[in-house]
């Protein structure tokens, strides 16, 4: 959680949901800035957490500055994923931020996404030349769990498996 054009920040509240199917809430980060305590995080269910800090006194902080970290692990399977949103959760727990005279201050709440990628592992079945100065030889790649892949060989080929290789 960051902020942005932050000064006086003396409470601040919110919900936050996701499935947890893919991920599950682990507790506070090692990054605190601005001395939140567990106790202000109050996980209501198996997707939902609710922020409430008051501090003694407002805080003010540096443009871009990391206010607090949420840590989730994540449990999911491969190419799971899920929403990862900021919400109003109802029973008047509404987003809300505030100075130290009682006023609120804008905010902005950006949503997001967690995605599980697969690990990418990569097979590969060499074929020597036959013989010195035969151009015979061969590479053929196989990849398990790889999107988007790319190939460039010192040959300058962009070609998966590499023919015609010489000795």
């Amino acid at each position: 959680i960051t902020a942005e054009n932050s000064e006086d920040i003396a409470s601040f509240q919110f919900a936050f949901t996701w499935d947890n199917s893919v991920m599950v809430y682990n507790g506070l980060g090692a990054i605190n800035n601005i001395n939140i305590k567990p106790t202000d995080i109050f996980q209501n269910s198996t997707n939902t957490i609710r922020v409430s800090w008051l501090p003694t006194s407002g805080v003010t902080v540096a443009d871009g500055s990391v206010l607090f970290q949420l840590c989730f692990d994540l449990v999911g399977d491969c190419d799971d994923q899920t929403e990862a949103q900021f919400v109003n959760d109802g029973n008047d727990f509404q987003i809300e931020v505030g100075d130290s005279n009682g006023s609120s201050l804008p905010y902005e709440m950006f949503d997001g996404s967690v995605a599980i990628e697969c690990s990418c592992t990569l097979d590969y079945t060499i074929t020597n030349v036959s013989c010195f100065g035969e151009l015979d030889g061969s590479i053929f790649i196989s990849l398990n769990g790889c999107t988007a892949e790319s190939f460039l060989w010192n040959t300058g080929a962009t070609t998966k498996d590499l023919v015609g290789v010489g000795a």
